[in-house]
């Protein structure tokens, strides 16, 4: 470690705040990673994006990232061709791998977040960790809460979930339900302050009298998705027993 990382690193009194980015694949972590920190270096914030998504090839362009979990550890292409898995069970091997290891690799990503911070700079980093999308990471062990509960612990981090909700789910009460208990799931499994965001507004708010059952608020508020259950395949409210 230089003498500057390793003077900032035994600098940090504060803590480091942060979030971590959750969502469905193709529900925009990685737009959203790109613009926040286009939006927070606006206003004068030190902020960085840290993928630790195995899978996420492509995406880490579109961010300024001071720490690539593909490019240091582990890359799920090489884990679906070695151990010859699919991509969910390809990625939960990764997830288990980076908690599993994490000792050995979590210094190395702390020292290049010090190493991205100007000398003149005297805010410290803010951090946006860009996670998969897969459920299966989130449902079917504890790998991903394990592994944020020990950077937190060594970084000293301070964070909240954001958990984007694709809004095209709004057009398919099936879809929004699924979406819902998902994040449900995913909130409960992270044990971390979450915001639910939806995502993609766009697609819907230009025709949403015409591809929506309810008004947009309805989705946001989520207060009577009771409301939905008439309109779930095989059920209504003229269905007789």
């Amino acid at each position: 470690m230089n003498s500057k990382s390793e003077a900032n690193v035994n600098s940090s009194l504060i803590p480091i705040y942060g979030q971590v980015v959750v969502g469905a694949p193709g529900s925009g972590k990685t737009t959203f990673c790109n613009g926040m920190q286009q939006y927070l270096r606006l206003l004068g914030r030190n902020v960085w994006v840290i993928n630790l998504d195995p899978a996420n090839d492509f995406g880490i362009e579109n961010y300024d990232a001071a720490w690539n979990v593909i490019e240091h550890v582990i890359h799920l292409r090489k884990v679906m061709e070695d151990l010859e898995l699919g991509p969910n069970g390809g990625l939960v091997y990764c997830m288990e791998y980076l908690n599993n290891h994490a000792e050995e690799w979590i210094p190395n990503m702390k020292e290049a977040i010090f190493r991205s911070v100007n000398e003149e700079d005297s805010n410290h980093p803010y951090i946006l960790f860009d996670l998969p999308g897969q459920s299966e990471v989130y449902t079917h062990g504890t790998a991903v809460s394990d592994l944020l509960q020990k950077l937190a612990k060594q970084l000293d981090l301070r964070l909240c979930v954001v958990q984007l909700v694709d809004a095209t789910q709004c057009r398919s009460p099936p879809a929004f339900l699924s979406s819902t208990l998902l994040g449900l799931a995913t909130m409960i499994r992270l044990e971390l302050p979450t915001v639910s965001i939806l995502s993609k507004t766009d697609l819907i708010l230009q025709n949403e009298a015409r591809d929506l059952l309810f008004g947009v608020d309805f989705f946001l508020d989520c207060r009577s998705l009771e409301l939905l259950v008439d309109y779930l395949e095989g059920s209504g409210s003229n269905t007789e027993d």
